[in-house]
């Protein structure tokens, strides 16, 4: 099988959605035609996203939701629920990059909020939606590099990631005769994650220049396909967000990225 139909109408929610490539997906998921909602933790930033597709006479609003609390995750989720055709998709896209420093320097309370945010907020999106899901439906997590690539002062950010990385296998083994459960990786893209790795000044990641950077509406029109088309045979997996192998199953040009 090699995907499921084309799931245009249905609701999706786009977890850590305000700023960076959550909002580039939020407006990638709605031009896409899916129903698409917010959840931010700035509500008025997600607010204001919401409101510019809806100019557009896009379908999105916006909820307020911190990851890390599991009953507002879930009402979220409930919300999202209620719109359009039904919740078809989940993006657990919240995610922090720091504390970096090296693990002795890191404040142990800073170290426990970031695989929170990164790891347990994603787990409680996939939760909360399993049982919402109707069949077909998807699940994306925003994965990295850094889930296979040990970094000198990334300790949480990579370890999360890992995390994350298993949990989509998992989910996968449970759940993947009737969903499909996406580790998305982005590479690097201009987004105020890679500013801050930048003022870090802490390793080579650091000290790559801003003009190279990916543009995050490619990494955003993969994800709005993977939301869309379902691939059957990508679940479970690691997807590299700007491959050309990628590319080319989305209809792009040879050569091409998304």
């Amino acid at each position: 099988m090699a995907s499921r139909p084309d799931r245009a109408g249905g609701a999706v929610l786009v977890l850590g959605a305000s700023r960076g490539l959550g909002r580039a997906i939020a407006v990638a998921a709605a031009e896409a035609g899916l129903v698409t909602v917010l959840g931010c933790r700035q509500l008025a930033a997600g607010e204001a996203v919401a409101a510019g597709l809806r100019a557009r006479g896009l379908t999105a609003s916006a909820v307020a939701v911190d990851v890390t609390d599991y009953g507002a995750v879930a009402a979220a989720v409930a919300h999202a629920a209620t719109l359009g055709d039904g919740l078809v998709g989940v993006v657990n896209n919240a995610g922090v990059i720091g504390p970096l420093a090296p693990i002795e320097a890191t404040a142990p309370d800073a170290w426990a909020e970031a695989v929170s945010v990164n790891l347990v907020g994603a787990y409680h999106g996939t939760r909360a939606a399993l049982p919402r899901l109707a069949d077909g439906g998807v699940i994306v997590n925003l994965s990295s590099g850094a889930a296979d690539l040990p970094l000198a002062g990334w300790s949480a950010y990579c370890t999360a990631k890992a995390g994350l990385a298993m949990l989509t296998r998992c989910t996968h083994a449970e759940h993947g005769g009737r969903l499909r459960i996406y580790g998305a990786r982005p590479g690097m893209v201009d987004t105020d994650m890679q500013a801050e790795i930048r003022a870090s000044g802490l390793g080579p990641v650091s000290r790559i220049a801003r003009g190279r950077l990916g543009d995050p509406a490619g990494a955003a029109r993969a994800v709005a396909w993977l939301l869309r088309v379902a691939p059957f045979d990508l679940s479970g997996t690691e997807i590299e967000l700007d491959s050309a192998d990628l590319a080319l199953r989305m209809g792009l040009p040879p050569g091409a990225t998304a």
